[in-house]
């Protein structure tokens, strides 16, 4: 925050140094108060933010966000008709919860939490209506990764864990309510899966000596070689989930190509449809529908992030957004119906600001702010040339 006012106070030393005229001008010396702006608070930057990380539940019922109980990020859930009376649904009082989500069981939430910052995270449920906490993978020593969630299966979610093994994660299906566990997929070779709605592991990947990646699909007869990304462009391809109906899987791309491309890959035929190209930059994600699992928008970053979207209705609804403000707006979270957003607005000289939208009235509403503004403190804007 000092450069600008130091560069500028240097360019003004060089301009009175060019000439006699220049350097015989009187000036009045600044004040203290006018040459360096007050320091900001270590906490603003770096503390806990006030709230973050909002979300809506797939049926729409609940709202949820993390928020501090005496200095320490807990899981904050709220009705989605009534969002100011939210209460604490987890009781973390030492490291702080960092993730969560709602379940497709329409009472539970998820979230990870690891053991003094071991991050030998454990996946733990919550009933939202009785506060019972449970811990899905109480395995000493052992990592717990939420692999998928889906609506054809509600109370389940898919977990990768290596209780087993500490060098290979099994897949299991862990119920939510039960915490009854079944093994999917024991695992003795590769480095990672991507499963369909169903939970069948369609593909599965492992690093090739020379860096790359190669990526296998599962037949009736076992595992064959499908695609191979070679060490240059295994940043930038990867395989980003399938169709609700599991016939398309979505990859992003970029073997023989500057920059990642999105592509649909008929599973029947084999063949591979461009969805979105940018010359400029690679595919930074996509947005898709909650019901179908079809690609409904897709981001790049040249600059700055924006989304091209490939549904009409959703492209309109989100230009009406952008009378929010001046600034990047992102669709952070969606009710399965798709037809209530949780939106974010964030600005380069401003904290970023959860909106709730409902897509059948049009209706906007504030939601919150992740920090509130900060006294005495003035932010430059980024601007992109």
């Amino acid at each position: 925050m000092l450069l600008r006012p130091l560069s500028l106070a240097l360019l003004c030393l060089g301009l009175a140094a060019c000439g006699t005229e220049a350097s015989q001008t009187t000036t009045t010396p600044a004040t203290a108060a006018e040459a360096e702006p007050a320091l900001i608070e270590r906490t603003v930057l770096f503390g806990n933010p006030e709230r973050a990380s909002g979300q809506i539940s797939p049926d729409g019922k609940w709202l949820g966000y993390l928020a501090p109980v005496d200095g320490v990020l807990n899981v904050w859930v709220a009705p989605a008709s009534a969002p100011d009376d939210a209460r604490a649904v987890t009781s973390d009082a030492l490291r702080g919860i960092r993730m969560f989500a709602f379940s497709h069981a329409t009472d539970h939430l998820v979230y990870l939490q690891d053991e003094g910052g071991d991050e030998n995270f454990h996946l733990f449920a919550v009933n939202i209506e009785t506060g019972e906490e449970r811990n899905l993978t109480p395995f000493p020593g052992a990592r717990a990764m939420p692999a998928g969630m889906s609506r054809k299966h509600p109370d389940e979610v898919l977990v990768q864990l290596n209780n087993r093994n500490p060098q290979y994660f099994d897949l299991h299906r862990v119920n939510v309510r039960t915490g009854e566990m079944t093994l999917v997929f024991e695992n003795n070779e590769f480095a990672g899966f991507v499963a369909d709605s169903d939970y069948a592991v369609r593909y599965a990947s492992r690093a090739t000596p020379d860096g790359g990646m190669q990526y296998y699909r599962a037949t009736d007869e076992g595992w064959v070689e499908d695609l191979k990304v070679d060490q240059v462009d295994s940043m930038t391809t990867a395989l980003s989930g399938f169709t609700e109906d599991g016939r398309t899987l979505y990859l992003i791309d970029s073997r023989d190509r500057d920059t990642g491309a999105l592509y649909a890959r008929d599973l029947d035929s084999g063949e591979a449809t461009l969805v979105h190209e940018d010359a400029r930059a690679d595919i930074g994600g996509v947005l898709t529908d909650p019901a179908t699992g079809e690609v409904r928008a897709v981001s790049v970053n040249y600059r700055r992030n924006q989304w091209h979207f490939l549904d009409d209705a959703m492209k309109a609804d989100y230009e009406k957004l952008k009378a929010l403000g001046d600034g990047e707006i992102t669709i952070a979270s969606q009710t399965d119906d798709n037809r209530r957003w949780v939106v974010v607005l964030t600005a380069s000289d401003d904290s970023a600001k959860y909106f709730l939208f409902d897509r059948d009235s049009g209706e906007t509403t504030e939601w919150f702010d992740t920090r509130r503004p900060w006294p005495g403190c003035r932010c430059s804007r980024c601007t992109t040339w």
